[in-house]
């Protein structure tokens, strides 16, 4: 009963822990959720370690790719089941890392970080190009967290949120100083690190600004959804005159201003 208490509290956290969800979430994922997982699973079977990762990963990607579901046509439940199955496998992998034995270990636990690692970017390739929602996202709700991205990618940020997490789960594991130290200080460099590189950077953006006028951009938003816009299901090019109707209507306000840069729906 613990242990699903804990799973269900690692699964909010984690399913709502990205900028479109809620600050609380982000932070709590990119430093414990994932570990408080581990920890939770780390003495578990083999086979309910599998299992049980797959399963908690497939239910968080079936909330985060829900929005796929808005698309007109059915065949996209067939992508996003797909998708879900996949991602969640890639994570019943990584669960099985997830032991007691490689958690204690001196340097065995760097496992984890770097297999997860590994198979978002491997995404890249096999999953045709699914380059979103990394785990590393929820590192960049925060300003100070964010700046990790410049030294490492969005993959870097994915790295340093699973070793967060994972000395985390070492602590809950081993209770030592030494664990105590390592999770306190791998959570506070992003912050330490975002803090001094915006300071530097601060004033230089600012110069550039007073040297460069910055640029003028409009924005352009239709009032409905594409998904659900008059006669998209059996006339198309209704739908693609009543969109482009939309966006020349909301233009034309500001069709004496100057625009460097224009942004339409996609």
């Amino acid at each position: 009963m613990i242990s699903f208490v804990l799973i269900a509290l690692s699964f909010l956290c984690v399913t709502f822990g990205q900028p479109s969800g809620y600050s609380l979430s982000c932070i709590l994922t990119s430093v414990a959720a994932f570990g408080l997982f581990f920890r939770t699973i780390c003495s578990f079977s083999t086979k309910n370690r599998f299992l049980t990762g797959f399963a908690f990963f497939f239910c968080v990607q079936a909330v985060q790719l829900f929005w796929f579901t808005f698309h007109p046509f059915l065949y996209i439940w067939g992508v996003y089941l797909l998708l879900c199955l996949l991602i969640g496998l890639q994570f019943g992998l990584l669960s099985l890392a997830a032991s007691k034995r490689i958690l204690s270990s001196r340097f065995s636990w760097l496992l984890l970080p770097a297999l997860w690692v590994m198979m978002e970017w491997s995404r890249l390739f096999w999953l045709s190009g699914f380059c979103f929602n990394f785990v590393g996202l929820s590192a960049t709700d925060n300003i100070f967290t964010l700046q990790m991205a410049s030294l490492g990618g969005m993959l870097g940020l994915t790295f340093w949120v699973m070793l967060t997490n994972t000395t985390f789960s070492r602590l809950l594991l081993l209770k030592t100083k030494s664990s105590l130290f390592l999770f306190c200080s791998t959570a506070i460099i992003p912050y330490l690190f975002g803090i001094a590189h915006l300071n530097i950077h601060t004033k230089e953006m600012l110069q550039y600004d007073k040297d460069h006028p910055p640029l003028t951009s409009l924005i352009v938003h239709q009032r409905v959804l594409p998904a659900v816009s008059v006669g998209e299901r059996s006339d198309p090019i209704k739908k693609a005159f009543h969109q482009w109707q939309e966006i020349i209507t909301a233009i034309g306000p500001h069709r004496k201003e100057k625009i460097d840069l224009l942004l339409t729906p996609e």
